[in-house]
């Protein structure tokens, strides 16, 4: 089984990589977890890291407010009615990249935090979201996990991820913490920490994909604990590791060969 997880998320890193429109998203909301009492939480930023230019796009609340010249004493009074324009501009900016783009996100899989609680969010300020289709979004945290094991590296993941290959971890800030800059209204803190989580997620993904990141996780992993079978597929696998496979069997039929003509001898 860790063989065939191994395999598949191999195939999801090159189907990525060969993609020319990839987009890796992430975004901070008002609470951890993204539940607010029985509410959607409100949604503080969304960050978009584009793979091909290299750019970020931003949606943040304390950034559409200054440009309503709404002050940041003012925000929280009118935090739904901010919300809702930055979300229209979010949502404008997904039609456009709705078609022939691929969407990386870490973990954004459901209607308490994820793709599903921004359109519920959006849904319950009176806007019309656009719904991505699931083949366009692939989760990266489910990725590394078939792709270096389970216990590739310690909660949380993408914060020791960060720090362990020495990605620039400046502002970065849990999402408990970042809760907690929400109630003491720091947006821009919010902001600047879902920044370096977006391009965190981009160095993460890069590394993956020409298989240089740094994990925990053991090299025996793939080989499903050096089963004869996922030994021989591994080495299949990848041309490389096929001609070795092929020459080791020869020298292996070769020395049994000369013990067993030895013995018959």
């Amino acid at each position: 089984m860790s063989y065939e997880k191994y395999i598949s998320a191999g195939s999801k890193l090159r189907k990525i990589d060969k993609e020319k429109n990839v987009l890796i998203i992430h975004y901070a909301c008002e609470k951890f977890g993204g539940v607010s009492g029985n509410d959607i939480s409100k949604i503080v930023t969304i960050e978009i890291f584009s793979r091909e230019s290299n750019q970020t796009t931003s949606f943040s609340i304390h950034t559409k407010a200054q440009l309503l010249k709404i002050t940041v004493d003012k925000i929280v009074e009118n935090y739904d009615y901010i919300e809702k324009l930055m979300l229209d501009d979010f949502y404008e900016f997904v039609n456009k990249n709705s078609s022939n783009t691929v969407w990386v996100h870490w973990n954004l899989r459901n209607d308490v935090y994820g793709f599903k609680a921004i359109e519920l969010r959006y849904k319950i300020l009176g806007g019309n979201p656009s719904v991505l289709i699931d083949s366009q979004k692939y989760d990266l945290g489910e990725i590394l996990k078939d792709r270096y094991g389970y216990n590739y590296v310690d909660h949380p993941r993408l914060k020791n991820l960060i720090e362990m290959n020495k990605f620039n971890d400046k502002n970065f800030v849990t999402g408990e913490d970042e809760a907690e800059l929400f109630k003491k209204q720091e947006f821009e803190k919010i902001h600047l920490s879902c920044l370096t989580k977006v391009r965190g997620l981009y160095n993460t993904l890069e590394y993956a994909i020409h298989n240089k990141l740094v994990t925990k996780s053991k090299w025996t992993y793939p080989l499903g604990g050096f089963s004869p079978k996922a030994i021989k597929e591994f080495f299949q696998s990848n041309w490389m590791l096929a001609i070795l496979y092929f020459i080791f069997t020869i020298i292996i039929g070769g020395v049994i060969g000369y013990f067993i003509s030895k013995i018959l001898g």
